[in-house]
């Protein structure tokens, strides 16, 4: 499949993941609320944000992994990250994940993302996606079934929250 390095969604930028993210990457990163719902907890030091970045950059090969860094355009300003991951050519699958900062989430960005994207994933002859989220992540699952995704069900057990250390259920949603 292949993909942009960069696309203009009006307010938002798509960019291919960079180091020269990390400042503001780092910056939203230290957020505890942003952590939430995912397996580690928040990064104290920038070093463990380089470390995160660094290991991010390297899978992004554009044929099977593809980050982005979603900026906000007025502000030139990065606000969270998007991936299309586990792409199946066989199957014409592939599985979408996102984070956006707490201080930039409930504006639309994810919505206009997603919608964006499926456009583009549609036109490259890509017959389903899927999402899988915490089953807690009510706003994550209320913004994929707004974009037309629809619950499949439960896996149980399957994010290990290091924080708690215990398995929590995940949802799965897919776009087809």
């Amino acid at each position: 499949m292949r993909l942009k390095k960069i696309y203009d969604f009006n307010k938002i930028i798509l960019e291919k993941l960079s180091i020269k993210h990390l400042e503001d990457i780092h910056e939203y990163s230290q957020i505890p609320s942003f952590f939430k719902y995912l397996e580690f907890k928040e990064f104290n030091h920038k070093k463990e944000t380089v470390k995160y970045l660094k290991k991010r950059i390297k899978e992004n090969d554009f044929e099977s992994s593809f980050w982005w860094a979603i900026k906000l355009k007025k502000k030139n300003k990065t606000i969270g990250t998007f991936v299309i991951h586990n792409f199946e050519k066989s199957r014409a699958s592939c599985e979408i994940s996102y984070g956006i900062s707490p201080l930039f989430q409930g504006h639309g960005y994810f919505k206009l993302i997603v919608n964006n994207i499926i456009k583009i994933l549609e036109k490259n002859n890509i017959n389903r996606i899927q999402a899988i989220t915490h089953f807690k992540n009510k706003a994550s699952i209320h913004g994929l079934l707004n974009c037309g995704f629809k619950k499949e069900g439960v896996l149980r057990n399957y994010f290990f929250d290091n924080k708690k250390k215990k398995y929590n259920n995940a949802v799965i949603l897919s776009k087809v």
